[in-house]
């Protein structure tokens, strides 16, 4: 073997070794950011209750606003928001009436 061979296989093996450790690295980051990052796609609504509106009662803005809580929770899906407009919500109008979450 000659010298200028012994010193390329000698500078060569711990380079590799480096570039495996970055790959890796590399790899178990994109797998996390894609694993646990929230979905960029990922769409949620607002839904807005006010007693007071006068709207099309649909929950989609203050003035189309569900007039009651009960109808909101009934139209939430996952991760979707409820705004709840200052003011005093029954479920219903028995004693025994609760709100289902």
């Amino acid at each position: 073997m000659t010298p200028t061979t012994h010193i390329t296989r000698t500078l060569s093996q711990p380079l590799l070794r480096l570039q495996r450790v970055v790959v890796a690295a590399v790899v178990v980051v994109l797998a996390l950011l894609v694993c646990c990052a929230p979905a960029a796609h990922a769409q949620f609504r607002i839904l807005y209750v006010d007693s007071d509106a006068s709207g099309r009662k649909d929950g989609s803005s203050w003035a189309d606003a569900f007039d009651s809580l009960t109808a909101a929770l009934a139209a939430a899906a996952p991760g979707d928001q409820i705004w709840v407009a200052s003011g005093v919500y029954k479920p219903g109008v028995t004693p025994d009436a609760t709100f289902a979450l």
